[in-house]
């Protein structure tokens, strides 16, 4: 899955102190997973132009140039009525404050779920 950056603002102001650093308009983003909670905006999890470093960001900002769903992603609902679609991968083991903290172990797989996802490239 990838999506475009469309705008780096909201309303017409910033959205963040370094956030818009993370993104170009214009620039095609791969897609990390995508999360929901009610009566809050759907975001994608996406790579930032740094291609190392994931971040949650609104659906608003980007246009999906490619939908399609990976064939190893699962969804998990939430008790909350929200629910992600993520690399199943991702589920069993992985630590995002691991990924963070730069722990080898969680490096390898985010690194190898990224590169998984890479070779399924259709753009």
């Amino acid at each position: 899955m990838r999506v475009k950056c469309l705008r780096l603002e909201h309303d017409g102001k910033s959205i963040g102190p370094g956030i818009n650093t993370w993104f170009t308009v214009g620039q095609v983003y791969l897609v990390l997973g995508i999360h929901y909670s009610p009566g809050r905006e759907a975001s994608f999890w996406v790579l930032t132009d740094d291609r190392t470093t994931p971040v949650f960001k609104g659906a608003s900002f980007f246009d999906i140039v490619d939908g399609t769903i990976p064939k190893n992603w699962i969804v998990r609902s939430f008790p909350t009525g929200g629910f992600e679609i993520i690399p199943i991968e991702l589920t069993n083991g992985f630590s995002l404050e691991a990924f963070i903290d730069r722990k080898p172990d969680a490096v390898a797989l985010f690194g190898n779920v990224v590169a998984k996802l890479e070779a399924e490239r259709v753009l």
